[in-house]
């Protein structure tokens, strides 16, 4: 095989790899759990709504990916949410699916603070990680968490990394943070 046949060779596998439908069908899933998100932070400022003390927009963003499943540069839409409170406005940012241990995370931005959102199994995202001399055998890896059981939440960084998941009350306390400092 010359190094022409073998650069084609590795485009087909590639290819072959590609699928544009569990990719679409990932991004559904991703798009559907921003909804659920999008509810919790609605719910949580509904009076506000109602009485014009809050206003929601949400703006259509497109994101890439770098690849996903096998698709390179792969773009497709989410919803962004902007929350005005007076002179503040704080952005809730899809970033993405491709997240290491976790399902997607939003970030969350205001004038004094940011918040990392992250959907991923309850207690956070799960790594797992082997190190294997010649000769040994690996191990199973854990079982991947089913996509029903992931959840939004927070990851808190200080005093140590923990998570915090997004309910009503957590999310309007990181409001307050991310507003106020």
């Amino acid at each position: 095989m010359d190094f022409d046949e073998f650069i084609k060779s590795q485009q087909q596998s590639k290819e072959e790899t590609a699928s544009p439908e569990k990719a679409k069908e990932q991004v559904q899933f991703f798009n559907d759990r921003l909804k659920d998100l999008y509810k919790v932070v609605t719910n949580a400022l509904k009076l506000y709504i109602n009485d014009g003390s809050v206003k929601i927009s949400e703006h259509t963003q497109e994101l890439k990916e770098d690849e996903l499943f096998g698709c390179k540069e792969y773009r497709y839409n989410a919803q962004e949410t902007i929350i005005q409170i007076g002179k503040s406005a704080v952005n809730l940012t899809p970033i993405g699916i491709n997240i290491i241990g976790a399902g997607g995370r939003v970030d969350m931005d205001g004038p004094r603070g940011k918040a990392t959102i992250l959907l991923a199994r309850p207690g956070g995202p799960q790594i797992h990680t082997a190190i294997y001399s010649e000769g040994q055998t690996p191990l199973e890896p854990p079982a991947p968490t089913p996509k029903e059981e992931l959840v939004w939440q927070f990851m808190v960084r200080l005093p140590r990394l923990h998570y915090i998941e997004v309910n009503e009350e957590t999310f309007k306390d990181t409001l307050m943070q991310v507003i106020n400092g």
